[in-house]
């Protein structure tokens, strides 16, 4: 019974070892959501900000991902895209 108590913990220890260091895979395409054309009114009507009267900013219609994209999905897109990576600026992960 003990042995297979050990290969059971070794086995788990395998797997999480492996999942841990499994390479993540990015979906071919993000997620995204849908963002309808509109216009909107923006500036401020506070004193002393002229330069910011009310006015309406028009958009056309776009989509933006659902989801922020993480590092691992970033390098996989450049390493399948053929593109270089971008400089973190020393900001790292």
């Amino acid at each position: 019974m003990r042995l297979i108590r050990i290969r059971a913990a070794g086995l788990i220890l395998a797997l999480a070892q492996w999942l841990l260091l499994m390479p993540v895979q990015a979906q071919t395409e993000p997620e995204v959501v849908h963002i309808p054309a509109a216009c909107v009114e923006v500036g401020t009507l506070l004193m002393g900000y002229p330069n910011s009267p009310l006015h309406n900013v028009c958009l056309e219609a776009f989509a933006i991902g659902r989801y922020e994209v993480i590092f691992a999905e970033y390098e996989q897109f450049t390493e399948a895209t053929g593109r270089a990576t971008r400089n973190d600026m020393g900001f790292g992960r």
